[in-house]
């Protein structure tokens, strides 16, 4: 619901910035159509060519030459320069090459006879960006040189960054990557000096990465796709590339798992944006990712969606390819008017018999790589069900194999049992025996000690006979003892009586 709200929200402001374009158009030709001066009719012209080039309408074309015909007409240097930068600007657009590199080139003598060293920087750079598109680096190389030079001398760091970034492009793709990376890291420096926009920092970033990791520098080059990413944060066109590469790079590093979450994050979000250029390289690097993981169901869907995309941005590069060679064609051979039809038909005939074979050559290869991949689909199926046949005779004699243990472990414990029942029986009847003899020789015993008892007994009765006949004997002796010796008392008497006598 919320996803419904937010493209809803989106629809209705570029409606309404559209309005407020076309309402603005229609101001301006009112405008143009009133009574007004040749300085203020060259400035509606200049907006009219703004405002139709934003559209895409090449209408743009029309007012930015009827503008720099009014400033020749008054003699106005500086906006005939400013007319002839944005006409360049307009036929660019509609791939007219040649026209545009004229037109910058017109402009820059006026330029340079004026002294701004600005404008002079910009031209030299748009015609540097114009011969780079074209695949002519050498020529390119000779006006960003210029360029660089001139800002360099104005303290520029925003074009000084933005020209040695496309001087980085230049050596890249002339496989020299050590100046590559020199350029790259110059234009990161300034970009970061003068804080540019997230999204230029990031390019550099990524394009760092991108040569540290074709120099074997695998870590350097994802640290700097790490940075790309952040700064890409909300530039989901770079972000999504950025993925990319980072997907390739742990696919060359055999990193399966990690290069998949990227690749899949980039194939999402070219999707939802309906990005055809970027879903050509998420999609081809999901089909070698599922190729390589053996997933080959997977590898053939996402190789058709790879062709799909690529042969629906067929038709657009084929324009594109053929205004680059109209425009190479007009450059070198202006003056060959009477010829410049049949070439072109000519040239647009090659071109487009170059591409046909081309493109039968490539499909013949994605056909053979479709049908490798078949192939190889169909062999996995025939191994996995070799790999379940094997596996379940695999577990028929585990399982076979695992009865005859048992039944030998089984068998190993009945004879413990009955060795240990055995055993056990012998100690029992051994036990028994020491406790019968035990039995016995206690009976004996207890017999001898009743015997000696009885015969203490005996001897204590006669003990006992001879005390009492002694005590008796005592006795006897002590009351004759007794009766011949006078008693205490009576002695006491006599004495008393005597000690009377004395007295």
């Amino acid at each position: 619901m919320r996803v419904l709200v937010i493209y809803f929200a989106l629809m209705l402001i570029c409606e309404i910035t559209c309005a407020q374009t076309d309402k603005k158009i229609d101001s301006l030709l009112t405008e143009l159509h009133k009574p007004q001066s040749d300085t203020v009719k060259i400035k509606i012209l200049h907006d009219l060519g703004r405002k139709y080039r934003a559209k895409r309408n090449k209408l743009a074309i029309d007012y930015c030459e009827k503008a720099i015909a009014l400033s020749l007409k008054i003699n106005d240097k500086r906006k005939t320069m400013v007319g002839y930068s944005l006409l360049a600007s307009a036929q660019k657009d509609f791939y007219q090459y040649a026209s545009a590199l004229e037109s910058y080139l017109r402009a820059i003598p006026l330029a340079d006879e004026l002294k701004d060293k600005k404008s002079i920087v910009y031209l030299n750079n748009y015609i540097g960006n114009i011969y780079l598109e074209q695949k002519t680096p050498h020529k390119a190389m000779d006006y960003y040189t210029i360029a660089l030079r001139h800002a360099t001398d104005n303290n520029d760091a925003g074009m000084q960054a933005a020209i040695l970034n496309n001087m980085g492009i230049i050596y890249f793709d002339l496989k020299d990557f050590d100046k590559s990376l020199e350029y790259h890291l110059r234009s990161q420096k300034l970009k970061e000096g003068y804080k540019d926009t997230q999204t230029g920092i990031g390019q550099s970033y990524a394009s760092i990465g991108e040569i540290y990791e074709l120099r074997g520098d695998v870590k350097t080059a994802r640290e700097n796709y790490y940075k790309a990413f952040y700064a890409f944060r909300w530039d989901k066109d770079n972000y999504s590339e950025c993925c990319v590469s980072m997907g390739k790079s742990f696919l060359a590093t055999n990193e399966l798992d990690s290069s998949l979450k990227y690749a899949r994050k980039a194939f999402k979000l070219d999707s939802s944006r309906k990005t055809i250029p970027s879903l050509v390289n998420s999609a081809k690097l999901l089909s070698q990712l599922y190729e390589k993981m053996e997933r080959f169901d997977l590898a053939l869907a996402y190789h058709k969606k790879h062709i799909q995309a690529r042969d629906s941005i067929f038709n657009a590069e084929t324009t594109k390819g053929i205004a680059t060679k109209e425009m190479q064609f007009e450059f070198d051979k202006k003056n060959q008017e009477a010829q410049v039809e049949q070439a072109k038909k000519d040239l647009a005939y090659k071109y487009q018999k170059e591409q046909a074979k081309l493109i039968a050559e490539t499909e013949k290869k994605e056909l053979a790589r479709e049908e490798l991949l078949k192939r190889k689909q169909i062999e996995f199926r025939n191994q996995e069900e070799k790999n379940r046949i094997t596996s379940e005779k695999e577990k028929n004699e585990l399982k076979y194999r695992g009865d005859i243990l048992r039944k030998e472990q089984d068998n190993k414990t009945q004879q413990k049992l009955i060795y240990i029942f055995v055993i056990g029986f012998c100690l029992m009847i051994l036990l028994s025996f020491f406790i019968f003899r035990s039995y016995r020789l206690k009976r004996k015993a207890n017999i001898v000690i009743l015997e000696k008892k009885k015969e203490i007994e005996e001897q204590k009765l006669l003990v006992e006979e001879k005390n009492k006949e002694i005590t008796d004997s005592i006795h006897y002796a002590k009351r004759i003892q007794t009766a011949l010796i006078p008693s205490d008392k009576y002695i006491q008497r006599i004495l008393n009586d005597l000690k009377k006598e004395k007295s």
